[in-house]
């Protein structure tokens, strides 16, 4: 679990700042991988976890215990695990176990979910609008909902849009021969529905002066849910996020219109987040337009945080901006600007800040071609890497590991593959990592092999940068490798 100090802690030099990673597993490999979910002694849904991760045994999970299902829950919902409420294999990248159990077994899934959640067959159909009848129905197996309320009864259940569609799926087991078919299709659909959230990720924005009315939560339980924005993001998790964020940004606008004076910088600094979460959907899949108007706004709630660092890092992200339009040389002295705004010796999160911007502002300056202030960005981010525990600070991974992927980024936008290939040649990003930082390091090694005219390599990279794709669909992601680095 990543540890974010979303709540600005009293002493800015105190440990609530550091990462606690999770830790790596003991026998990480494509190895079985496993939950199931059982009854316990007094009547209430217990999800038993094994260790979790993606195929090729990259760490998502290394939880091992239980976790209490009881409706009443804190802040009323599934843990972070809950996504293992039906069985998981790992031997096969794109075979997933649960689509060898039958249409009974899944939907009892979906019964537990929604008792999990506190619901009744009625309450939940008034919840999602629609007949108790076709909640019985779905749950008996008897029908499917549709894609419409499919997008009501995720929410409802507190289960995200995948976790819904492996309860609700009616078709048969798949073989490993026809799973990268299997895979490449869900991929497509779950883009599908990432773009058709778009327009309501535009309307959030447009309201958030007005938003409409509905339930605003307590301050603790608005960070809770904002901590696993975050985590979703550094998972590459898009296509979850595009479904959460259009429903908790206009709670979120309400809370601060509402907040007292002297608390509005709290609820600033989780709209920071969430806004950087919405800015990523943008990003990674082409809305810039929607990107930028996304990170005006974290700016503005950055600087009403009261939170000096806070806005350090949103300028981080406001490099977005100057990457997508090329200008370079712009964007680079606006990251040198804000790096020279902190102080360095503040806490590690301040030394991790300001590594942070010399880092982005090193692969700015190698893109505009610039190899020597590339080379002085990157160095400036190396001595506080060596200082800073490698981690996530204010939503940003930044440490020693980082610093060397972005060292090789660099040496493939200036040209240099040779020195490219000798820094990524025996090492690999750890296993704690975010799959987002993780991702950029095959693309970048992917790139480096074009570079050096040995196009073959590239999608031999782990797994050909599939297993740690997150929630980039899988063609995406291996297209987009093949386009920034083997294509003039």
């Amino acid at each position: 679990m990543i540890h974010l100090p979303l709540a600005a802690p009293a002493d800015a030099a105190t440990d609530e700042f550091r990462l606690h990673p999770a830790r790596p597993l003991s026998n990480a490999r494509p190895a079985r991988c496993f939950a199931t979910l059982r009854r316990c002694g007094n009547a209430r849904s217990l999800l038993t976890i094994g260790s979790f991760s993606r195929a090729s045994g990259l760490l998502r999970h290394d939880v091992s215990g239980s976790a209490d299902l009881a409706p009443g829950n804190a802040a009323g919902r599934l843990p972070a695990i809950n996504r293992q409420l039906v069985a998981l294999t790992c031997d096969d990248a794109n075979t997933a176990t649960e689509g060898r159990l039958t249409m009974a077994e899944r939907r009892q899934g979906l019964i537990a979910a929604r008792k999990a959640a506190g619901h009744t067959q009625e309450t939940l159909a008034e919840a999602i609008e629609v007949y108790p009848k076709s909640v019985r129905n779905w749950e008996r197996g008897e029908a499917t909902p549709t894609l419409h309320n499919q997008l009501r009864l995720a929410p409802a259940l507190n289960l995200t849009f995948q976790e819904l569609r492996r309860l609700v799926d009616t078709t048969p087991a798949s073989t490993s021969s026809h799973g990268r078919h299997d895979a490449t299709t869900k991929n497509a659909a779950a883009e599908s529905v990432l773009h058709a959230q778009i327009p309501r990720l535009r309307r959030v924005l447009d309201t958030r002066d007005i938003p409409p009315d509905g339930r605003t939560r307590t301050l603790d339980d608005l960070q809770s849910i904002v901590q696993s924005i975050v985590e979703r993001r550094l998972q590459s998790d898009y296509t979850n996020l595009s479904l959460q964020l259009p429903e908790l940004l206009p709670e979120l606008h309400r809370a601060i219109l509402s907040a007292p004076t002297n608390s509005k910088h709290q609820y600033a600094r989780l709209l920071a987040f969430t806004y950087r979460a919405a800015d990523a959907i943008a990003d990674k899949f082409g809305y810039y337009d929607l990107s930028a108007r996304y990170i005006d706004s974290l700016r503005e709630v950055s600087i009403l945080s009261e939170d000096d660092l806070l806005v350090g890092a949103s300028s981080y992200v406001r490099g977005e901006i100057f990457f997508a339009s090329e200008d370079l040389e712009a964007g680079r002295r606006m990251l040198e600007r804000a790096a020279n705004d902190v102080h360095v010796g503040q806490s590690e999160t301040a030394a991790a800040t300001y590594g942070t911007l010399h880092m982005r502002a090193a692969v700015m300056a190698a893109r505009a071609g610039n190899a020597r202030q590339a080379r002085d960005h990157i160095e400036e981010a190396q001595q506080v890497a060596r200082l800073t525990n490698e981690g996530i600070h204010l939503g940003t991974a930044f440490g020693v590991a980082s610093v060397r992927i972005h060292d090789l980024s660099l040496d493939v936008e200036i040209g240099d593959a040779g020195n490219a290939l000798r820094l990524a040649s025996g090492w690999s990003p750890p296993l704690t990592m975010p799959a987002e930082r993780r991702s950029h390091f095959y693309i970048e090694l992917g790139r480096a092999f074009c570079l050096a005219d040995q196009p073959e390599r590239v999608l031999s990279t782990p797994a050909g940068l599939r297993d740690v794709a997150g929630g980039l669909p899988v063609d995406r992601c291996g297209h987009q490798l093949i386009m920034v680095g083997c294509v003039d």
